[in-house]
């Protein structure tokens, strides 16, 4: 990187922070580099054993460890950083020199030193010298792998979240530009512990300093790609002069799962921005990225044989340069980034509703009824607050909720809330308390939206999609979490923004779409764009075919300039459609036989005994044969029962639901409202099996229809995502919802 400073005993020795050290291993891999590094020089080289030791010593306690600093917040691994670095010196230094490791708070705000004059306690001297490492003093690298754990914005306190003379706070430069280009639950994501060390890396590395500088982090890769750390991308191009990305992948939660350097599930890269000030803060900082597959001593390998930031070397891949674009390149070229998005087709997405508890979702009305019967069968506020199960924040039963009265103050024997349909998972409808005061987050607005002509659409805007449809749809208000049952099935897009059919969808993306197809002002409506992408997206092998491209999350839709064509998708995706609705939206003019009346797939033997758990549930392949606890369904097809939604196989899912013992974190909770589950297998539940296996067998059966379907689209001529409008910002919030409306929709 051709800095003036390194770890080099010719030059000034760069001043270097870890601001998260935990047990030190970046301190402890800083020395052994520069006594590496002596070993290498020529006056060392030059000199015998015991002289070169000597030098060693001399070197390294009169510059490696006075430009050497580190915290730590937990005492225990403080100690053992201590301990570490200390095996590393020699006696004689380990009894001269204090080490540079400090017990503190990194994100803390600074403190007057006078408190700490006073006391003068070995506590309050380590917290003095930890104030002034990280205000007093100047790093010119920042290193480390810092935490990445969710927090809620309230809990980073400090000057990092602090206004300043200009009335924003430094995070304001990461959360601002979220705000005003994205969506809300995308700006949730920023409220991680690595984005706020991020910032405070970046600000002391390249603000409080002038000259070159180095921040170097493992951390979460998420912020290398999501729209809500578009700020962050943002304020690392505008202060380093290139950035270099090495993204080691490892999501063992996601669709594909990847073995990760670390024995964690959350996917990592090492991102070291450079500045050497031969920048332009006016255009983006340059962007190199290389990933990294393999075992995890394959990835370790690789990265001990990257010995340089070399741009000769072929595996590094230029990202893109806008201010906000992605810190990887696209996997699908330019082909792929020419597909209008399908945020942009339909503004406003949001996460589903919220609960954070499960009791008040059940597959049936009457187990919800005993169980708010036995939730108001005391007036006892600790018997209430263990039933309710309160989660670290949200809602507790003294949350006063609008004009309704508290959980807590509720008469012994009180009348339970509405029930209504809930879109659980994939496919499965369930039901629940319509009622805000039970959920942590109700998402009012998509209650509002519901009328006899919505659909909500719901996909991953920004987790990685895996096998199966790329999309999934439901009348109900979805769950948080119903596309895959967790990590990120929060996207949801509604056909409309409110009850009275107000499109989700630009008046000017209709008129543009409207005008390439020269047919009129109402060619293409709202709904026939909404079967279109559906179509696309749920009925042919486009999580297969697109793999490579949603690596990079973020669904784009290929729309055909041929009318014909576009045409038959929206005709193939009304029929998806009605199928997946179970038959309550987009009836066709001559209706085909009613769902429920495919006779291919039918109980030959009725459940009597409710299945214990998922282990009462099995499948002969061979004999087409689903057993459920002493019922069996005939002509269920392999292809049928192992269907899945990135990872989630949703016939078996559908099925551990209604077993005694329930699936899920139901199974487990400590709420006795949880333990009241169904008792008897409900001749409802007979009736919905088979609608689900028969959805599932008409929407396999026409897969190959809609894979033939995108093949002609993808290879004709093709509606571009500059041949659309900018999309207004006001469209991509969630509409306004009237209080008084709350309590009837919700």
């Amino acid at each position: 990187m051709e800095l003036p400073e390194g770890v080099d005993p010719e030059s000034p020795f760069v001043s270097m922070i870890d601001p998260a050290t935990g047990t030190g291993t970046f301190v402890v891999e800083w020395i052994r580099q520069a006594r590496e590094n002596l070993d290498h020089d020529s006056k060392t080289r030059a000199l015998s054993g015991t002289a070169a030791e000597t030098r060693w010593h001399a070197w390294l306690r009169d510059v490696v460890l006075r430009q050497l600093n580190a915290l730590e917040i937990s005492l225990a691994s403080y100690a053992v950083a201590h301990l570490k670095v200390s095996l590393l010196l020699p006696d004689e230094t380990r009894a001269a020199v204090r080490l540079p490791i400090f017990l503190g708070d990194t994100l803390a705000a600074p403190r007057d030193e006078g408190q700490f004059e006073q006391m003068r306690d070995p506590v309050s001297v380590e917290g003095l010298e930890a104030e002034r490492v990280k205000f007093g003093s100047r790093h010119s690298v920042v290193v480390g792998n810092p935490p990445y754990d969710r927090v809620t914005q309230e809990a980073v306190t400090g000057w990092l979240t602090e206004p300043g003379p200009s009335g924003a706070s430094p995070l304001d430069d990461i959360r601002q530009p979220a705000v005003e280009n994205t969506i809300f639950s995308h700006v949730a994501s920023l409220y991680n512990l690595y984005v706020y060390f991020w910032r405070w890396a970046i600000w002391k590395a390249f603000e409080q300093k002038t000259g070159p500088g180095v921040v170097s982090f493992i951390t979460a890769s998420s912020w290398l790609t999501g729209p809500g750390f578009l700020g962050l991308r943002q304020l690392a191009r505008r202060l380093a002069d290139e950035c270099w990305i090495v993204d080691l992948g490892g999501d063992n939660r996601g669709a594909h799962p990847e073995v990760n350097v670390f024995d964690i599930e959350t996917p990592v890269a090492i991102v070291t921005l450079v500045r050497t000030g031969g920048g332009d803060p006016e255009h983006p900082a340059q962007a190199h990225y290389r990933r990294i597959h393999g075992t995890r001593n394959e990835k370790l390998d690789e990265l001990a044989a990257l010995e340089s930031l070399d741009l000769s070397d072929p595996e590094w891949l230029p990202a893109p340069d806008g201010w906000h674009e992605p810190l990887a390149p696209p996997g699908g070229g330019d082909a792929w980034e020419a597909f209008p998005a399908l945020t942009d087709l339909f503004p406003w997405q949001q996460p589903g509703c919220k609960f954070g508890r499960t009791w008040p979702i059940a597959p049936s009305e009457e187990t919800l009824k005993r169980r708010w019967s036995r939730f108001v069968e005391t007036d006892d506020p600790d018997d209430r607050a263990r039933c309710f199960v309160t989660t670290a924040t949200g809602r507790r039963i003294q949350t006063s909720v609008r004009d309704l009265p508290r959980l807590v103050d509720l008469e012994v024997g009180a009348s339970p809330p509405p029930i209504a349909r809930y879109a659980y998972r994939t496919l499965d409808r369930q039901f629940a308390f319509a009622d805000p005061r039970l959920a942590s987050l109700e998402r009012p607005s998509l209650w509002s939206s519901l009328s006899t002509r919505q659909i909500f659409m719901i996909t991953k805007t920004t987790f990685v999609l895996g096998s199966g449809p790329a999309a999934t749809v439901s009348t109900a208000v979805p769950d948080l979490d119903i596309f895959r049952g967790s990590f990120g099935g929060k996207d949801v897009i509604p056909l409309y923004r409110d009850a009275n059919g107000s499109p989700n969808v630009s008046g000017a993306t209709v008129t543009a779409l409207n005008a390439i197809h020269g047919g009129g002002t109402n060619r293409i409506t709202p709904e026939r764009l909404f079967a279109y992408a559906y179509a696309i997206l749920a009925g042919c092998n486009y999580t297969d075919r697109f793999a490579e491209a949603l690596a990079t999350p973020g669904p784009r839709i290929p729309i055909s300039a041929d009318p014909e064509l576009f045409d038959e998708a929206v005709g193939y995706g009304e029929e998806l459609l009605w199928l997946h609705t179970y038959g309550e939206r987009c009836e066709p003019k001559t209706p085909p036989r009613a769902i429920s009346s495919d006779d291919s797939v039918t109980w030959v033997v009725p459940v009597v005994r409710m299945p214990e758990n998922i282990g009462d549930i099995t499948y002969d392949e061979a004999a087409g044969k689903l057993t459920v606890s002493d019922g069996v369904v005939s002509g269920v097809r392999p292809e049928v029962w192992a269907f899945e939604v990135s990872g989630m196989q949703v016939v078996r899912k559908w099925l551990g639901y209604r077993t005694r013992r329930g699936a899920g974190r139901a199974a487990t909770s400590p709420s006795p409202l949880d333990a009241i589950r169904p008792t008897e297998w409900s001749p409802e539940w007979s009736d919905e099996l088979i609608d689900l296996l028969v959805v599932l067998t008409r929407a396999l059966d026409l897969q190959p229809k809609g894979i033939e379907l995108l093949d002609r689209i993808c290879a004709g001529p093709l509606i571009a995502s500059s041949d659309l409008p900018p999309v207004a910002t006001d469209l991509r919030k969630p509409p306004k919802v009237e209080q008084a409306t709350m309590q009837l929709k919700m």
